[in-house]
Order: C-alpha cells, then sequence, then structure tokens
C-alpha cells in the first residue's frame, strides 16, 4: 500500500507541475531497453541474479534483477556503449565487452551462469542479433556518426529519412532549408505528408495547425535519430506516417567538444536559363552555418552537461528577372498582340487593336506613368517575358542551440532535464522595382523536456515525462521600398490596414505588382505529460500508461486574397487581359480580414496497454492496445470547464478513496460530490452549457466546498485542498522543518493551486459571474 501511495503520489505531482508550469506522442524519450534471460549451465532459470548495464561514458549504472522465470529488463538506457554484467552468489560473474545501444532499441542478452565463486569473472561477447527479435516495430536508426559524415545540403537532418524504405518525397529541394515552411516532411508507405510525428527527447515538436516541422536540430548535437514507419508499439500513437525522433546527446565523464564553419558560395554555380536570356549576371550567394558543441561532467558519475549552438547567415544579392509592361503598351497600342481587342461597351473591335487613350482608366494611368515606381524594360528579348532585370536582396539569420543536463540522482533516479531554442529570420530587403513587395518571416521556437525515471522495485518501475513545445510563425508583405499606401496613391478606393498595393494581376505575361498579403500569426503551444508504469512479472513486461496533449492554437490568417487584397484581369471583357486592366473591367477582386486571432484549446488523451510475452526462449509475442480520446476544439471558456471536470472528477475521487483512512464517514460526499460535478461538467462537454445549469454547477461546488470545510474546522491540521484530494499534518511538521511531512504534502498543495486557478478563471470568465454581478447590481445597486 504504502509502494502505491507513492507512485499516486509521483503521478498526481508530476501533473499538478505540469499544468502550473509551461510545458508539449508518449514518453518515447529515445532511451533503450535490455532484457533477457539469466539460466545456469542446465538452462534452468536463475532467480535473483543482479544485472547491472555500466556507461562506459558516463560510469552510471543501470540495475535489474532476474525474476523466478530468469527474466530481466534494464530500462531507459541512453545512447552509448555499456558493459553488461551479471551477479550471483554461488555463480561466476559473467560480463560483456562493450555494446553499442541505439535509440529505442530493444536489445536481446541472455547469459548462463557458471558455479563458482564470485570473484571469477566469465567474459561474454557482447553482440547485437542481426535481427530485432523482441519488437516488430518497422524502422532505422541513424547514428550520429552518419547524421554528422553524410554531406546534408543546408545540414537539414530531415534528408536522412528519404533512406529508409517506403520513404519518398516529391519535392527534395524542400528538405535543404535552414527550417521548413510547408516543406521538408516525407511521404511514408503512401500517407500523407502531414502525417509524420516529430519528437525531440519524446517531446513533441511539430506545429500543429499546418502540420509543419517546428525544429531542426543541429546535426552535430544529435546522439541518434529514430525513425519507425510501421509496427508501431502500443506506446506510440498520433502518428500515421512516421515516428522521426531526434535524440539530443548527453554530457559524460569526459570534456569533449568541437567548432564548425561550412562556408558555401556561388562561384562555380550556373547561372538560371531566365538570366542567361535576359543577360543577367547570376545571383551572388554566401552562405556560412558555424557553431560548435561542448559537454561534460558538472560533477563526475553524476552530474553531465551537454550544450550547443549552431548559427547561419544566408545573403543572395544578385538580381531578379522580370516582367513589366512596354511603353506601347501603356499607351494602349496592342497591334502586337495576336488577340483581337474589343469594346466591352459595343463588343466591336478596336481598329488596329488600339485602346482610346481617353478610355484609359486613371488608376492604369497613374500606376503605368509612375515609372519612379513601375519602370521600362531594360532588356531587349522579343518578347515581354524578362524584358526588365532588378537589384533583389535575400537574407536568412538563424541562430539555435540545446542544453540538457542528467542527473544520476541514486541507483534508483535518473532524471534529466533540456531546453532547446532556435530564432529565425528571413526577409526580401530588395526587390527589382517598388510596386514588388517583399516578404518578412520571423519564427522563434522553444521546446522544454523533464524525465524521471524511478525504480519503486525489482519489478517496479516509473518513467514521468513532462514537455512544452512553442512554435510561433508571423509571415507579412514587406514595403521594402516605402511606398506608403499606394493603393491611396494610385486612386483605388477601399483604403488598406498596412502599407503597400493591392495584387494586380494584369496577365498577359506580366509578372503581378502590389502583393495580396495574405500575412499569417501562428503562435501554436503544446503542453504534454507523461507516464508510464512497467511491471515486471515472469515471463511478462507489462507496461501501463498515458499521455495527456493539451493544444493552445493562437492563429491569425488574412485569408487567402490578403490584407491588401487582388485585382484581377483575365481578358473575359476585352479578349485580352492587360487591355481589361487599360479598361478598368475587374475579372474578380477581394479582399481578407484584419479581424483578431482566434484561439482553439483542446486535449487529446490517450491510455495503453503493451504486454512483451516471453512464451519460449525463442519467441515473443508483443501484445497492446491503445485507445485515445479528442476532446473538440472549443471556446476558452468550454475548455477550462472540460479541464476542470476532468482535474476535478479525478481528484475528487481520489479525496473520497482517501478519506476513507482520514475521517472515513465524510467518504460519501466525496463521491457524491464527484457524481454531481460529472454530471454538469459533462453537459458542458457536450455543448449543452445554458446559464441554468452554471449556475447549479456553481452552488452545488460552493454547497460541497462549504459543507466539507464545516466538517473539518476541529482538526487541528492545514487542509490544503478544497474539496480536493487532502493530506493532514500538524503544523509543527511544516513550520519546523519536518521534510518529509513537507515533500509528502507537496503534491497537493500544487493540486490545490492549480484547481483553484482553474476555478477562479473558469468563474471569472463564465456567465456565472455576469449572473451575480447583475443580480448584486439588481439588489444593491
Amino acid at each position: 500500500m504504502r509502494t502505491l501511495w507513492l507512485l499516486v503520489s509521483t503521478v498526481l505531482a508530476s501533473l499538478a507541475i505540469g499544468l502550473l508550469l509551461p510545458i508539449s506522442a508518449f514518453a518515447q524519450t529515445g532511451a533503450a531497453s535490455l532484457t533477457g534471460i539469466v539460466s545456469d549451465q542446465s538452462g534452468a532459470p536463475v532467480p535473483g541474479a543482479t544485472v547491472t548495464a555500466t556507461n562506459q561514458a558516463t560510469n552510471v549504472d543501470y540495475t535489474a534483477v532476474s525474476n523466478e522465470a530468469g527474466n530481466y529488463t534494464v530500462t531507459t538506457l541512453p545512447v552509448g556503449s555499456y558493459v553488461v554484467k551479471v551477479e550471483l552468489a554461488g555463480f561466476k560473474k559473467a560480463s560483456t565487452t562493450p555494446t553499442a545501444v541505439e535509440a529505442k532499441q530493444i536489445m536481446r542478452l541472455d547469459f548462463k551462469l557458471e558455479l563458482g565463486a564470485i570473484e571469477e569473472t566469465v567474459q561474454v561477447i557482447g553482440q547485437s542479433p542481426l535481427l530485432q527479435t523482441e519488437s516488430v516495430t518497422v524502422g532505422q536508426v541513424i547514428s550520429g556518426t552518419t547524421v554528422v559524415g553524410l554531406p546534408l545540403n543546408g545540414r537539414n537532418t530531415g534528408q536522412l529519412s528519404l533512406l529508409l524504405p517506403g520513404v519518398v518525397t516529391v519535392n527534395p529541394g524542400s528538405f535543404t532549408a535552414v527550417r521548413n515552411f510547408g516543406g521538408g516532411r516525407p511521404y511514408v508507405n503512401g500517407n500523407r505528408e502531414q502525417t509524420n510525428n516529430y519528437m525531440v527527447d519524446g517531446i513533441d515538436m511539430n506545429e500543429s495547425i499546418d502540420n509543419l516541422v517546428a525544429y531542426q536540430p543541429s546535426p552535430d548535437a544529435l546522439a541518434e535519430i529514430s525513425v519507425e514507419t510501421n509496427n508501431y508499439a502500443a506506446d506510440t500513437g498520433n502518428v500515421a506516417g512516421a515516428v522521426i525522433s531526434n535524440v539530443i546527446k548527453s554530457g559524460s565523464n569526459a570534456v569533449r567538444g568541437n567548432v564548425f564553419e561550412f562556408y558555401r558560395n556561388s562561384d562555380f554555380d550556373a547561372n538560371t536559363w531566365d538570366n542567361n536570356r535576359s543577360n543577367a549576371p547570376k545571383a551572388q550567394r554566401t552562405q556560412h552555418i558555424f557553431g560548435g558543441t561542448l559537454g561534460g561532467p558538472l560533477k563526475k558519475d553524476k552530474w553531465f552537461v551537454f550544450g550547443d549552438y549552431q548559427g547561419t547567415r544566408f545573403d543572395a544579392p544578385g538580381s531578379e528577372t522580370v516582367s513589366v509592361a512596354p511603353a506601347e503598351w501603356r499607351s494602349g497600342a496592342l497591334s502586337g498582340v495576336s488577340a483581337v481587342i474589343r469594346d466591352p461597351v459595343t463588343g466591336q473591335a478596336f481598329a488596329g487593336n488600339q485602346v482610346p487613350a481617353a478610355r484609359i482608366s486613371p488608376i492604369a494611368r497613374a500606376i503605368l506613368g509612375n515609372t519612379a515606381l513601375y519602370p521600362l524594360p531594360n532588356r531587349s528579348v522579343g518578347s515581354v517575358s524578362g524584358n526588365y532585370v532588378g537589384d533583389a536582396l535575400t537574407t536568412t539569420r538563424a541562430h539555435q542551440g540545446d542544453l540538457r543536463v542528467d542527473w544520476n540522482a541514486t541507483a534508483k533516479d535518473k532524471v534529466f532535464g533540456r531546453v532547446s531554442i532556435s530564432e529565425y529570420e528571413s526577409r526580401n530587403d530588395k526587390r527589382p522595382f517598388p510596386l514588388l513587395l517583399g516578404s518578412l518571416t520571423n519564427s522563434p521556437f522553444r521546446n522544454v523536456a523533464f524525465n524521471w525515471n524511478r525504480i519503486f522495485s525489482s519489478t517496479l518501475i516509473n518513467e514521468v515525462l513532462v514537455g512544452f513545445n512553442q512554435i510561433t510563425i508571423v509571415t507579412k508583405a514587406l514595403d521594402w521600398a516605402g511606398i506608403g499606401n499606394a493603393n491611396g496613391t494610385f486612386g483605388i478606393a477601399g483604403g488598406q490596414p498596412i502599407p503597400g498595393l493591392s495584387s494586380i494581376g494584369w496577365g498577359g505575361g506580366l509578372t503581378s505588382v502590389g502583393a495580396g498579403a495574405s500575412d499569417t500569426d501562428t503562435l501554436d503551444r503544446t503542453y504534454q505529460f507523461n507516464d508510464k508504469v512497467t511491471w515486471l512479472k515472469g515471463d511478462h513486461a507489462l507496461k501501463i500508461g498515458g499521455q495527456l496533449l493539451h493544444y493552445a492554437q493562437r492563429r491569425f490568417y488574412a485569408g487567402n486574397n490578403g490584407l491588401l487584397g487582388i485585382f484581377t484581369y483575365g481578358g473575359a471583357f476585352t479578349g485580352f487581359p492587360f487591355s481589361d486592366f487599360l479598361l478598368d473591367q475587374v475579372g474578380t477582386k477581394g479582399r481578407g480580414s484584419a479581424a483578431d486571432p482566434w484561439t482553439h484549446l483542446h486535449n487529446r488523451i490517450a491510455l495503453f496497454v503493451q504486454d512483451d510475452f516471453k512464451v519460449t526462449q525463442a519467441l515473443t509475442l508483443n501484445l497492446g492496445a491503445l485507445t485515445s480520446l479528442f476532446f473538440g476544439m472549443q471556446s476558452r471558456f468550454l475548455f477550462n470547464a472540460t479541464t476542470r471536470f476532468l482535474f476535478g472528477f479525478l481528484a475528487s475521487l481520489l479525496r473520497s478513496l482517501t478519506a476513507r483512512f482520514t475521517f472515513g464517514t465524510t467518504a460519501a460526499f466525496g463521491f457524491l460530490y464527484a457524481a454531481t460535478l460529472f454530471f454538469f461538467s459533462l453537459a458542458q462537454c457536450f455543448y449543452l452549457t445554458t446559464n441554468l445549469l452554471l449556475f447549479l454547477s456553481s452552488l452545488t461546488r460552493l454547497f460541497f466546498n462549504a459543507f466539507a470545510h464545516d466538517l473539518q474546522l476541529g482538526e487541528p491540521a492545514f487542509l490544503f485542498c478544497r474539496a480536493q484530494p487532502c493530506y493532514f499534518y500538524q503544523p509543527q511538521s511544516l513550520l519546523f522543518g519536518e521534510a518529509a511531512g513537507f515533500l509528502k504534502a507537496l503534491p497537493f498543495f500544487l493540486c490545490a493551486l492549480v484547481d483553484l486557478s482553474l476555478e477562479l478563471q473558469t468563474f471569472l470568465l463564465s456567465p456565472d459571474a455576469r449572473f451575480f454581478f447583475s443580480l448584486y447590481a439588481s439588489l444593491f445597486g
């Protein structure tokens, strides 16, 4: 019972911390495991043997004990090289040579012990089998040596996934960018590119609105990359394509690091066909990708740290080839056009394809007559295509880094924490002429992970993983030349919310001017909590756990037509698009919205169970099931009600159970409270919320909270939760330094803070508050 209580307390404390702190697939930290059977020379199982895997870089031991069937499992092994030894009184010690363990690998090592003194050692050649015999998952591990050794254009590690069978892409060039916005995602086994799940140290690192890749770790920072493409284990969900797990390196007892600089220029680049045709020089590109890594011990055998930094400077000054209207077109002389230009009023053809000057719209005159903003051709190429060459400049600045700390707390506790940060900005600082707007993309990234592995006994292990992922993507049209409110300058009515010019698509082979400005502002946060319990019993390795993903998605999108809007001319009125423009015969037009961002809040809750059953020494069955519950996108208020329902119902149920051991007679009230809260919150979850239901729900909470409080007035103790799981301690236990009492009470104290903050926020944002305020005003106002 004490072990169970400690386990419940640990999970609850982790959940409370995960909800209080800014924190984002299951506990897939990239760690491996070691399993096998310990037997004697006759083949009989040997129980009670101590199996120790020692990391050769950190000298940290990971232990397990063989059970009555001789089975052992060592969990949560970081990537690295290990020496495994087996000891038991009456038998000679068995030890392997250094053996490499890969990310998420389940390595099988069996041992046969010989009778003799424990001081004697039998050397066992540790060798991984050619086939993975302990798991049916299909995939591949890409080692850190491979990651660093292969030439990666742009040092984008996403390219490596294309090496696997069943993984393809229609756009290999999209895998070469420092950051991917829309590309750089493979198609796996016929699934769409949006169905992949990207993780770093087990923490979600996806942009969940458009399913983009939020982060690409530096190749020098990666210990390994695990790519799983089929037959995932039961603890792997939220994926249909590939699970791509990046594992950041850990520090060791040795201080190691490196520095690097990758330089690329355009000296050996060929010019483009368009530039050659227009006699334009090739772009002068320079790219610097530089940085370094450093890892080592903070305290030998106990604390280890690893950090890395990578910077990118990309500059592409040069020229851009575009197509502008020639002088004769601007005056309405379209005799060189093969199409017959007709008068949209009479339907008759204009003589000589000449649009009368008096019929040309004032807007067209203003735009075409301002050669400072819309210049005349400067190249003679025999047509309008590519008849203008102007200067252009594109720059990219990116900075990213990771910091990971590992703590060998005790023989039973292993902890690590990691922070990853990235900044990215790309912009068009210059285009061939001012009416061609540039673009700006800004995208900071944050990712945090915390993992705690606790061995409660030789048969019971718990792993907690909490994390937070945040990706911001801001894209906007850039008025690089400072043309200001050009719509007003040229006489286009309707105003404009941002500087620039509406997009004018005048066809006829001409480059469109202006921009629709489909600006976006995405702030995508994912909060993640995972817990996995491993129970070893006989021939079974049973894993039970769950995951909570809370998505907070804030998005502004100006729409396909953009903030500045679009005007297109298709030739439907005169027979030729540009003459439609001259006569202001618009084909389509539209403008997007400058409204406030919308916010979506929703949860994904999943539970799994998996049993790795060693039927015989040569046969292992992987049996498992996963169930997921998705709470649909809700408004902020409805989400708060749902969250409070989940937390309050579970916590109240736990309170009623613990009440049996504290003040027994109030257990029934705990159950009644939970059932009542369940009813009202369930109505809110299914959008049946009414003012009456909210009012009754608030009264119910108020009644039970006050009633429970009245029952406990006589208790000489601190009560850390109202109508929540409570733990009683005498005042001196907290005020005079009884650390054990405080640590036991801490989970429930955090629980209370979470509940009270959610309750207060829910009330202030709900119709309840307006009802009470209006009632107060009517009675006392």
